[in-house]
């Protein structure tokens, strides 16, 4: 179940996705979001848990960062400034749990009153 252009990304990206069994493309409908700016919005400190964190990818030049869900063991969501990416999972099962979480942190952002993003802009594909 791999959706990927591996080959057409850069090393770092086809690093990260080597790591998992299970890689999905998806699209958000965002134009251009500060990936960086979200990662620390959507990462709430008060919940001080490890797989709340995000990385921005070597190499990338903040061009990319990686969500990691809480509650799927070894799972992340890639996220592009262009507003796609992939979710990274090992079984096809945890996919569904990953989109639901970010789709959630992204629907809770859009509608925060200082937002990175335009709600109309987010549409899911």
């Amino acid at each position: 179940m791999r959706d990927t252009n591996l080959g057409d990304e850069p090393e770092p990206v086809t690093e990260f996705l080597d790591e998992y069994n299970v890689v999905q493309k998806f699209e958000t409908g965002i134009g251009r979001v500060h990936v960086q700016a979200l990662g620390m919005k959507i990462h709430p400190l008060e919940h001080g848990r490890g797989s709340y964190e995000f990385d921005v990818l070597d190499g990338m030049d903040g061009q990319a960062v990686a969500f990691y869900p809480p509650d799927v063991e070894f799972s992340a969501v890639l996220l592009f400034q262009t507003g796609w990416g992939y979710y990274c999972c090992q079984s096809p099962q945890d996919v569904n749990e990953v989109e639901r979480w970010f789709e959630a942190e992204l629907e809770k952002e859009a509608k925060a009153e200082d937002s990175l993003i335009n709600l109309p802009d987010l549409d899911f594909q």
